[in-house]
Order: structure tokens, then sequence, then C-alpha cells
């Protein structure tokens, strides 16, 4: 059994304050690649059917219920600005860990990336057929959530962040790594003076979270007490992602790094107010989203390579 538009509509307007369901995201318990045609038309969806004898009503007001839904479709609901704030440092970092192959529909690309899948929820890319922006948030994929889509999306934050962390060194930009997306014909210009080479990579990068926040989030009112704060929202998990890598950009508190010296990697960052707003949402329900406050590097190779360097030292 399919739930049409107007199901999933009802049963959206009971799971999630309807002032608040503009922050929620949605993941499904089980997802399942579909052939497309060729196999780069492979796409995830997860198969929204109701256990026997349940009612839709049953399956979506207690999405944080596993039981009696152990075998069947569950669904839970989370907030990607509050319960997984480095979301975007964790989806950048799949191309590097635990990596993907040049082909993008390979068995293990497909592992890494259901797995993740699995735990976030589809990126939502894929048009959604229900006008009610609650169910809008309970998207279960679709032809436009591509496995070699999640793979491209996945290098392009890699791209993004790696240039980004390139042009803040603390040691100073590093220019060979800029170099690398420097057009040909402006390379010796704007790399022959370490300013200038900051200066691009960082517009460049300026430039592409602009184009991904601007593509799937806007503007809102949020009430807090008498008062109004103005809040960012997302149409699908990509763009919350990029509005995190937005708020990255615009930290003005700490941003930490990797602690392996001559590592740039960023594992950490204070987020902006508007993280603090209380959307409602139970808070940290997954043990995999909780960020560890003691993290001190970004990988296990780094805190191994760190302790080789000690050692020699």
């Amino acid at each position: 059994m399919q739930l049409t538009p107007q199901e999933f509509k009802t049963a959206a307007a009971e799971v999630v304050n309807p002032s608040l369901r503009q922050f929620a995201w949605g993941v499904f318990d089980n997802y399942l690649i579909r052939k497309g045609g060729s196999p780069e038309n492979a796409y995830v969806y997860a198969p929204r059917k109701l256990p026997k004898g349940r009612r839709l009503y049953d399956l979506l007001i207690n999405p944080y219920l596993r039981s009696p839904f152990t075998r069947e479709q569950g669904l839970y609901i989370y907030s990607p600005l509050v319960d997984t704030p480095k979301l975007f440092l964790e989806f950048a970092s799949l191309p590097e860990n635990p990596g993907f192959d040049e082909e993008p529909n390979t068995e293990h690309n497909t592992t890494v990336v259901l797995d993740w899948i699995h735990a976030y929820g589809v990126l939502g890319v894929t048009p959604s057929t229900c006008s009610d922006p609650g169910a809008d948030r309970m998207r279960q994929g679709g032809r436009e959530d591509t496995l070699s889509r999640f793979v491209t999306e996945a290098h392009n934050a890699n791209a993004a962040l790696r240039l980004y962390e390139a042009a803040i060194a603390q040691d100073g930009p590093d220019i060979d790594f800029i170099q690398r997306g420097v057009p040909k014909s402006h390379k010796d210009e704007l790399t022959q003076q370490t300013t200038m080479a900051k200066d691009w990579a960082l517009n460049r990068v300026a430039a592409v979270v602009q184009a991904y926040v601007r593509e799937g989030c806007y503007p809102i009112l949020v009430r807090q007490g008498d008062s109004y704060q103005q809040a960012l929202v997302f149409d699908n998990l990509l763009s919350a992602m990029w509005l995190q890598m937005m708020w990255l950009l615009m930290a003005t508190g700490e941003v930490r790094r990797c602690a392996r010296p001559g590592c740039p990697k960023i594992i950490t960052y204070d987020q902006p107010q508007q993280a603090n707003i209380d959307f409602g949402l139970k808070k940290n329900a997954r043990g995999k989203y909780k960020t560890r406050k003691d993290k001190q590097f970004c990988s296990t190779s780094c805190r191994v390579m760190n302790h080789k360097q000690k050692q020699r030292s």
C-alpha cells in the first residue's frame, strides 16, 4: 500500500508542531536501491508500506517508537540543525573516509551511501509531490536521489571544505592546494601572492555556498516569547547541510582543528544563535548524532600519525 499525498499530509500534521515542521527531517527504517534503466540512474527510495493491521496514523504519530514496527517500515523525525550540527563536516569527509570508488555505482559506494542514508535520510533532491511542508520533511527519495548524485554532492562538499581549510590554514594559505582549483588562464596571476591566492579561494568557496543556500533555503520568523527571531529553514537535507557550511564561514567563535600538527581539517565550530532555538524536537535521540566534545583528531589515521610524530621527537 502506497501513501497518497493527502494521507501523508494528514499524518504529518500529527507528527510535529506545524510551526516547527520546517526544521524537521524524516528517516525511514528501510531504504532500497531501484535501477533506473541504466547504472547511473539507480536511485534510493524508502517504500512507505504500512505494517499489517496498522493505520498510517499509528505509524507516523509515534516516530521514536521501534516496536511493533521492528521488521516493518517506521519513521524517525529529527532536526538536522540541532541534532546534527556537524553533519556537513561528516558528509564532506565521505570521499576520504571511507572513500568512494571512481565509478559511482559500485558495491562499495552503494554500501557507503546506504549506511549514511539509514542514519540521516535521503538528500531529498527529488521534487516532492506533496504540498504540505510537514510531509515534505518525510521524503522517501526517488529518481533524482541517485547514487551518482549522492557521490557527486559529497565530492562537491569535500572540495569546498578543503579549499576553505587551505585558505585559512594556521601557517598561512596552502598555495599548492589552492592552485589545483585556479583556472589555468589565471593560475600565475592569482597564485603569485599569498593574499591573492587566499582571496580567490575564499571568494570561490563563498560563491559555491551562496549558490547552494540560495537554491534551497529561505528566512522565516520564529517567535520567542513576545519577540521574534529570524531563522533560515531548508527545502531538503542537502540544503540544510550547506546552510551549516554557511554558518562555518560566518563563525566568530571557536573553530577547532585537528590536533595533529600540519593537518588543517576542521573538526568542530561554534554554531550561530539560530542553532539554539528550541525547535521542539527530541534532541540527540540517536547516539551517532552526538558530537564528542573532547574530539581532537579528524580521523584515526591522524591520531596514529600524531602519536608516531611524538615518539620520533
